[in-house]
């Protein structure tokens, strides 16, 4: 048995080994930066111990489906109007986001707002993430607990960058506005870059981004002009 954990702890503690490691956090937090901003727009409500929760859940959760999903990225990678169906989602809650404590999430129970904050977190970052496990899959080179090992580190990185974003949140409600702006517009980008979708508006893609983050700016227009009345 010594000799078994001894041959492993070799085997993985070389300096290939975690320079592999390395470079798979470095790729993984590189093309996570919209995740990390996603998930401290969808805590910003909770307080306290049920925002650090809400964080660690949907985090870890979105992580186990990312190993998950890692036999068949690719497959999932070229199915026609997934990029076109996941790119429409995520400007749906890049608008769903800026509806505030005035709004209509006033009534809602804190333990619904926590369970919403959490499942948003999950489906946006598997959403936002295909193309993440394609590229960490490439850096790993086929090494799984390589590419487990970098992307489980990643994780306390993420979660305190999204802790530090959510807290200026609360100091400049207008980061808000602009982390929905940038969602919209990978939304746009995710659109643009299906497999059928791409080919017919080829050309469109700085309209098609722009136009979703239109859509974003008439919302937030909107109800601030209906709070305003």
């Amino acid at each position: 048995m010594e000799q078994f954990f001894g041959d492993a702890i070799s085997h993985y503690l070389t300096a290939a080994f975690l320079l592999g490691i390395l470079n798979v956090i470095f790729i993984d937090l590189l093309l996570a930066g919209d995740n990390a901003l996603i998930i401290a727009l969808a805590v910003r409500q909770l307080e306290g111990k049920r925002k650090n929760l809400a964080i660690w859940c949907g985090t870890l959760g979105a992580v186990i489906l990312r190993l998950l999903f890692l036999a068949i990225a690719t497959f999932f990678l070229g199915v026609p109007f997934l990029h076109a169906a996941g790119g429409a989602y995520i400007i749906f809650i890049a608008v769903k986001l800026l509806k505030d404590e005035e709004g209509g999430e006033k009534n809602i129970a804190a333990k619904d707002r926590f369970w919403s904050a959490v499942w948003t977190i999950i489906i946006a970052d598997v959403v936002m993430s295909i193309d993440n496990v394609l590229a960490v899959a490439a850096v790993a080179s086929g090494n799984f607990p390589l590419l487990v090992g970098g992307i489980l580190l990643s994780v306390p990185i993420m979660i305190f960058a999204s802790s530090i974003l959510s807290r200026l949140m609360q100091r400049f409600p207008v980061i808000i506005l602009i982390g929905s702006c940038i969602l919209a517009w990978v939304g746009g980008k995710m659109f643009v870059e299906d497999p059928v979708f791409g080919t017919f508006f080829h050309g469109w893609s700085i309209a098609i981004k722009g136009g979703a983050v239109a859509i974003t700016l008439a919302y937030y227009g909107w109800r601030r002009f209906r709070r305003a009345r």
